[in-house]
């Protein structure tokens, strides 16, 4: 059932079972988990099916800490969320990232193997193939050879890459025709109001830009808004708990993290032929598309408590981020190589540990529907350039000891001082700041996704990830989101 919100009485109050406010890719996900179930369901979207400028300003922003991206850029804010622009990218996470670790906060209360079931679904609203992230498996599919590099330290994994789903354009007509969702465009959720008690949530105020304020009453709420603003509503909330709603141990909007990037030096391979699986950027097969690309093993990041880190072949200067480090011809000039051979970008993802430092803030300065902005203070823990200067040159070992090629580390060249490597930059991935944790005292959700201390409010999607490791957050954020319906559906059999 579709619903212009901007149609509906001012004043007006809608009820159902379930609330969820968003409508990007936990919120679909969740929606369609839910949908023919027997529940009502509320799904509430601020923007309507394309977008406009009015509504996408509600995410204007500003950076206090390291640098980052515009935060009105790194999102989209209508139907369909930020998949209407991401590329694809899709791995789950490895078993170790839901590991209790050093520097990590005691991981996931939930393991890999729980999360498993719904990996294969999200794997099917994803649009991907079987749910297989083998290497070898895709080699042979492909008939071709993996480079095998020292296993003690590097590895080949594999990558799958949905075509990209656009879930807004890909579930829309579903959710439309359901009997029991009703998604509503142009809704605004702008307050949680619990009760005096605190510990339950009463009802939700949504208001439309240029139009009239309604509220929600439901027996469960869901924010699925995205990684930046779900702690931004908890925050502002805070009509009845000064601090917001889940925050009474000033635990909401900690812990942000993102997925550090950085070209951190260049490959110049023996034979160009040798590493074509690893610079082929798109492999076509089962429906689907596959990369390959180099990651620690989890034996390295055993030993050395070293976060995850991958690491992809790409020409110099692609996908649109900052050239950093010396050119072809420098590297050239500096292994002694004929003029004519192809050097390749070592483009690194890295895991950023959870830091409380790290946090998403309110400004004082307030959008078109009087919220709070955010202020993002995002803090990238001081070790890691470290641990990526390590991880540089044991992958530099190993593709010599490989005989793959000469990798020239932007760590050792004259073009910019030493200290200022590597420069890093995040992802647009906004991860943990409703952080998963069964101790209240480091984290906002429960192993179920549920607000501690209240009894009736849940968080889906990349704020509530425990830890971040280096694969992108989308089929996780899907896998969470299954599994959250499935508890759901549970509490109300």
């Amino acid at each position: 059932m579709l619903t212009d919100s901007r149609t509906l009485r001012d004043g007006s109050e809608l009820t159902a079972d379930v609330c969820i406010a968003g409508g990007g890719a936990a919120g679909i996900t969740l929606a369609r988990a839910l949908g023919g179930s027997g529940l009502s369901v509320l799904l509430l979207e601020s923007g309507g099916f394309l977008p406009d400028e009015a509504t996408q300003a509600l995410y204007v922003g500003s950076s206090i800490g390291q640098d980052y991206w515009a935060l009105d850029t790194s999102r989209l804010r209508f139907f369909g969320g930020s998949t209407n622009h991401w590329t694809g990218w899709c791995r789950p996470l490895d078993p170790i990232d839901f590991e209790a670790r050093p520097g990590m906060l005691g991981g996931w209360p939930v393991s890999y193997q729980e999360l498993l079931p719904y990996y294969r679904e999200a794997q099917k609203d994803c649009e991907l193939a079987e749910f297989d992230y083998r290497p070898n498996l895709w080699a042979e599919r492909y008939r071709t050879r993996l480079i095998p590099l020292d296993d003690a330290s590097w590895e080949t994994i594999a990558w799958q890459f949905s075509t990209p789903t656009h879930f807004g354009e890909r579930y829309r007509q579903e959710l439309v025709a359901s009997d029991d969702v009703q998604l509503l465009l142009y809704a605004n959720l702008t307050q949680i109001e619990l009760a005096r008690a605190a510990g339950h949530v009463e009802r939700w105020r949504v208001r439309c830009l240029n139009g009239p304020n309604f509220s929600v009453a439901a027996r469960s709420y869901v924010l699925a808004l995205g990684g930046l603003e779900n702690p931004r509503m908890l925050l502002a909330s805070n009509g009845v708990e000064p601090r917001g709603v889940g925050n009474r141990l000033d635990t909401v909007g900690r812990y942000f993290s993102d997925h550090p990037h950085s070209k951190v030096g260049q490959i110049l391979p023996n034979s160009v032929h040798d590493l074509r699986p690893y610079t082929d950027i798109y492999r076509e097969g089962a429906g689907t598309y596959v990369r390959f690309s180099w990651a620690l093993t989890e034996a390295l990041r055993r030993e050395l408590g070293m976060p995850g880190m991958s690491v992809t072949l790409d020409p110099p200067g692609a996908e649109g981020y900052p050239e950093e480090g010396p050119g072809v011809e420098s590297l050239m000039e500096q292994v002694g190589a004929r003029p004519g051979k192809t050097a390749w970008s070592l483009f690194l993802r890295a895991e950023q540990a959870p830091n409380p430092k790290s946090r998403v803030k309110l400004g004082r300065s307030r959008d078109a529907l009087g919220m709070p902005r955010i202020e993002l203070d995002w803090r990238v823990p001081t070790p890691l350039d470290q641990q990526v200067r390590e991880a540089v040159r044991r992958l530099a070992l190993s593709a010599g000891q490989a005989s793959i090629g000469r990798v020239l580390s932007f760590a050792h060249t004259d073009k910019k001082p030493v200290d200022a490597w590597p420069i890093l930059w995040g992802g647009h991935h906004h991860l943990g700041a409703t952080r998963m944790s069964e101790d209240p005292k480091y984290g906002v959700v429960d192993r179920n996704c549920k607000v501690h201390g209240v009894d009736n409010l849940y968080c889906a999607g990349s704020s509530t990830f425990a830890t971040a490791g280096y694969a992108n957050p989308t089929l996780t954020i899907c896998a969470l989101a299954r599994r959250l319906g499935k508890h759901l559906l549970e509490q109300y059999a």
